[in-house]
């Protein structure tokens, strides 16, 4: 069904194309041919080189009746910008012939060809012509272009099934007559319409042509500014259609809002397998919408929700819904930023799940706990076969989790881990558990993660030629050690290192080469050279206060010793001597720090009390130097001002905030005693005095009353409620 435009907006859109034309010279004004008259007229046609009496002509006859009545049908003149306006030898009559060949009905449209001629598209159109798909990607195309391609492609041709009109910036006008063709086409399964900013009004002409068409299956609307207002027009039209199989919406900004119209259309959708949701702002209100629509559908098998901000809210219901879901195989959750909680939710789903193959999980920080929780779920997962886990912060640790697993799970080929920090102690455990594995190949990608397997040596034997068998060689160590850092390659007997070596742990190996079949081996020693990899640390102390008195030493020569401070560093020779340095340059105007780490003072003069002075130790190391990544603070302070130095105050605050702090507590256990004893003793002694009155009360009334007792005896009331009741007499 299409909709007219009102008359007005179609003159205005005709004005403006044919404005177009003289944009750079501001010579053509669409005010001027809505109000064409007196010298505004004269003047424009003037300057346009067009005779007055035929833009008479054409604005009479833009006002026919008959003219607007088919206001929806396109023109089929050729183009103005392909003119040459300057020539007098244009028949400008030829331009504007009647109504019935100027605009083509929707029953007639592929008998008559357009007028509008442009040679690279005719070319384009003839070379592929017999390939059975056409790409017009980023061509350009005009709105007479469109009308072309849908001559020839979509009204008198059967043979082409797909069409690419991405990155064309197509327009409204375009769009609108490009939807009446699809509506009635019965070809075309393929049509990519990507990157059009068609919007919300373009996708409403697109969406009535989705109603009717009955062969379209795979649609691309990437990046065309749907909007909600588009996703509206969208989820009606996908109501109706049976037929679309593949739909991708990815870069459209619908929103939580936008997703939820296309809730209601995948609880009942029966035909569409793919849908690509990447990079619209979804967020955890709209997935937990959606998570409804992927619980119950039964045909959905891959989607894309990339880019989306879920979160681990989204996650959380996300996780809900494939507990349920029987179809869903490819899932995208692609740079969501969900973190380990989000993971540890989406495990709990794959423990249940079983039928999602790939799963890709990049770019989410999950780090070493998220590998973790991730590595129980694939131990009892069955179906998972590739999964995605780049740019996540997964460290060593992460992955020997993931190497755990992948001892139990025999399903998964496909670990993709670039980009990560496992190092290569990390990239070991992987690669041992590559070698152990005895159910089929997996692919491990490591790129980018800072491993290294560097050459140590090689051993070689030779049997003389006594033998035809090739010579294999086999390392034998100590299998207490959890992590042998030296590999061999079993043909060519070359022993190379896989893991981080460090003389201050272990400072040499020894280990043995046999040869496979035979008695023969070697003993090997490998001796580690110390590197300056290791850090000054200082002692346990990094604070001290020191009172000195400086009227004693006034105008004395003689230094002052102040304090000691002492750091070790593990490495060998020069690598491990330290030197001590203070922090800011100005306190060596009055204290000195010696290479053993004595601090004194040598310049009473001019000293102000109390100094704070901070240091760190740094090491000789070749070729770069370590600094301690800690500092010492000293605080001298003068023995006559002891209110002056920082320890006093925090002492005093200190004294204080305990103080408080005790009367607190003294506090809280005196009312915890009271209410021991309340309930002991003084709440039991007071239910005892009561009871005593209550007892001499009723022997005082039966002396006096006249009243018998035996009423009271044999009434029901007394011995159902126990209440006998005090008479005064």
């Amino acid at each position: 069904m299409y909709t007219k435009t009102p008359r007005l907006q179609y003159k205005n859109s005709r004005v403006g194309s044919l404005s177009l034309i003289y944009k750079k010279k501001n010579f053509f004004d669409p005010k001027w041919t809505s109000r064409c008259s007196g010298y505004n007229c004269k003047r424009l046609a003037k300057i346009n080189g067009l005779c007055i009496d035929h833009v008479r002509k054409y604005k009479k006859h833009r006002r026919s009746p008959e003219y607007s009545k088919d206001y929806h049908k396109p023109a089929s003149y050729p183009v103005l910008k392909e003119m040459d306006i300057t020539s007098p030898t244009i028949d400008h009559n030829e331009q504007y012939t009647s109504r019935d060949n100027k605009l083509n009905s929707r029953n007639s449209t592929s008998s008559s060809s357009p007028a509008h001629s442009n040679f690279n598209l005719e070319q384009a159109l003839k070379d592929q012509k017999d390939s059975g798909a056409l790409n017009f990607k980023s061509k350009g195309l005009t709105y007479e272009d469109i009308q072309a391609i849908t001559h020839y492609v979509l009204n008198n041709t059967k043979s082409i099934t797909s069409l690419n009109l991405s990155h064309n910036n197509i327009q409204l006008q375009a769009i609108e007559y490009l939807s009446q063709a699809i509506g009635l086409n019965i070809a075309i399964t393929n049509l990519n319409f990507a990157v059009n900013q068609i919007g919300g009004n373009g996708i409403f002409h697109l969406s009535n042509a989705l109603e009717t068409n009955n062969t379209l299956t795979h649609l691309n609307l990437r990046r065309n500014q749907l909007g909600i207002k588009g996703m509206l027009s969208l989820s009606k039209a996908l109501s109706l259609n049976n037929t679309l199989t593949e739909l991708n919406l990815s870069e459209n900004n619908i929103g939580s809002e936008g997703v939820s119209h296309l809730t209601a259309v995948l609880q009942t959708n029966k035909t569409i397998t793919t849908l690509d949701l990447s990079y619209n702002k979804i967020q955890a209100k709209g997935i937990e919408s959606l998570s409804t629509a992927i619980a119950s559908n039964t045909a959905l098998t891959s989607l894309n929700l990339a880019g989306n901000e879920i979160g681990r809210n989204g996650m959380f219901h996300l996780s809900k819904a494939l507990e349920t879901n029987k179809t869903l195989t490819t899932l995208n959750l692609n740079g969501n930023l969900f973190e380990a909680k989000g993971v540890e939710y989406l495990s709990k789903a794959l423990e249940i799940n079983s039928t999602l193959i790939t799963c890709n999980l990049s770019e989410n920080n999950i780090g070493d706990e998220g590998a973790r929780t991730l590595s129980v779920a694939l131990q009892s997962n069955k179906t998972l076969t590739t999964l995605d886990l780049c740019w996540n912060e997964i460290r060593v640790d992460g992955a020997q989790y993931l190497s755990n697993a992948l001892k139990i799970n025999n399903t998964l080929n496909t670990l993709d881990l670039c980009w990560n920090k496992i190092l290569t102690e990390g990239a070991y455990y992987l690669t041992y558990v590559l070698h152990l594995n005895k159910v089929g190949k997996i692919f491990v990608r490591l790129s980018s993660n800072k491993y290294f397997l560097f050459y140590a040596g090689q051993v070689n034997a030779d049997d003389c030629g006594l033998s035809s068998i090739p010579i294999s060689y086999h390392l034998m160590h100590d299998n207490s050690l959890s992590l042998f850092p030296f590999i061999l390659d079993s043909h060519s007997g070359t022993i190379k290192v896989i893991s981080e070596l460090d003389r201050e742990i272990q400072s040499s190996y020894k280990f043995y080469i046999h040869l496979f079949n035979s008695t023969s081996q070697t003993e090997v020693h490998i001796n580690i050279l110390d590197q300056n990899d290791h850090y000054p640390i200082f002692d346990d102390i990094h604070e001290q206060y020191i009172y000195i008195s400086t009227h004693q030493y006034y105008h004395q020569t003689n230094k002052r010793f102040i304090a000691h401070v002492h750091a070790t560093d593990p490495d060998d020779d020069i690598n491990g001597l330290v030197n001590y340095y203070f922090t800011h340059k100005k306190h060596y105007d009055y204290f000195h720090i010696y290479s053993n780490g004595s601090i004194i003072l040598y310049n009473l003069f001019d000293i102000h009390l109390p100094i704070t002075l901070e240091m760190y130790a740094r090491d000789q190391g070749y070729p770069e130097a370590l600094r301690s990544k800690d500092t010492v603070i000293i605080y001298v302070c003068d023995i006559f001002k002891q209110n002056e130095c920082p320890s006093n105050k925090l002492r005093r605050n200190f004294y204080l905030g305990s103080i408080i702090i005790m009367i607190c507590v003294v506090l809280f256990l005196l009312i915890i005693i009271l209410c021991i004893i309340w309930n002991l003793f003084i709440k039991e002694h007071i239910e005892n005095k009561k009871n005593n009155q209550s007892y001499n009360c009723r022997l005082e009334a039966r002396k006096n009353l006249i009243v018998s007792d035996s009423f009271y005896d044999i009434s029901p009331s007394i011995y159902e409620n126990h209440d006998i009741r005090c008479v005064a007499v």
